[in-house]
Formats: structure tokens, sequence, C-alpha cells
């Protein structure tokens, strides 16, 4: 680690299947201070039930705060807001 970094505060950011890592990432590393999620998952939250099953594991098991950002589209929108719905039992929401 470099000496100017604070292994202390640490975040962890991603996008889309970056953001899916993300959240497996924060799952295992106990250390993570505050994990932020674009467009995480929203292509193969409806085509991939394995996928859907392990990152609702994940959240469940993330000790920091976790934030989900997704954009506002029809289509992108609807499956963002699935992927949201399904996480919010394990994840603090913020309007």
């Amino acid at each position: 680690m470099l000496p100017e970094v604070d292994g202390r505060n640490v975040a962890v950011i991603g996008h889309s299947f970056g953001g899916s890592l993300t959240l497996l990432l924060a799952e295992r590393e106990r250390d993570v201070r505050a994990v932020v999620i674009f467009s995480g998952a929203g292509y193969s939250w409806d085509r991939s039930p394995q996928l859907r099953a392990r990152l609702l594991t994940a959240v469940a098991h993330i000790g920091a705060p976790v934030f989900l950002i997704h954009v506002r589209t029809t289509t992108r929108s609807r499956r963002a807001k699935r992927w949201t719905r399904g996480c919010s039992s394990s994840v603090n929401r913020i309007a």
C-alpha cells in the first residue's frame, strides 16, 4: 500500500458488471468503508437467476453502506427498479 493511502478509509466504486464485482469484493473485504454502484447488474439481473441470488447474498453480508445509482430511461429504469427493490431489504435506501 502507498504510504499516503489510509487503509482504514477505503471505498470501492464500480459500474455495470464492475458494480457486480464491487459487491462481491465488498462482501469479502471487511475493511471497505463504503460501496458505490453505478448501474450494477442492470442488464443481467433479469437474465441470470444465479447472479441475482449471488449478489443478494453478497449485499446481505456487506457491513459498509451501499449506495446504488441508476439512470432514468425506460428499459433500464425498469431493470434498475427491480434490482434496487431486490437489494432494498439489505441496503439502507436514500430517496
